[in-house]
């Protein structure tokens, strides 16, 4: 049985993530000048989030198909949102890479919990949500890149450190 509330948590995870995502997505220029990174280099700590996120896949599906989504998404999201934070004090390219990494598997999974909760949730009502679950990443990610900018245009650093 799904809780009456099941529909408005989740949609507050895939916000979540979106969210986060998007105030990364904003604050990668300046954490590219602050480390001095060539276009190499950052895309080295880009492709760390991916190669995080395909082998957090792996174990995520076990994790949730073992424990339940609603019991992984909560924990999942917290981490998720947390593993964002350590890039932005990242001194070189090398803890960017492992910071990123990390987030990639914290971030995938956020991404298989709430997504395997979005479709209990979805068989529950018996009408089609997914959408509107993934309309919420949307919103979420506008929201953050929103933010990220608006960091930006004030002059708030993502905690690395200035250039000289």
């Amino acid at each position: 049985m799904i809780p009456r509330g099941a529909r408005v948590a989740v949609s507050f995870f895939f916000a979540l993530l979106g969210i986060v995502s998007g105030v990364w997505a904003a604050r990668i220029p300046t954490v590219k000048q602050s480390l001095h990174l060539s276009d190499g280099q950052l895309s080295l700590g880009l492709l760390a989030v991916a190669v995080g996120l395909v082998i957090g896949m792996q174990f995520a599906g076990r994790i949730t198909d073992r424990l339940g989504s609603a019991r992984v998404v909560v924990p999942a999201g917290v981490t998720c949102a947390l593993a964002m934070i350590p890039p932005g004090f990242a001194p070189n390219l090398a803890v960017l890479i492992v910071t990123l990494f990390l987030w990639g598997l914290l971030n995938a999974s956020l991404d298989v919990a709430m997504n395997t909760h979005a479709v209990e949730v979805e068989r529950a009502y018996g009408r089609p949500l997914m959408s509107s679950f993934h309309g919420m990443f949307s919103a979420g990610g506008l929201l953050g890149a929103g933010a990220g900018a608006l960091f930006a245009w004030l002059g708030v650093s993502p905690a690395s450190p200035s250039p000289p």
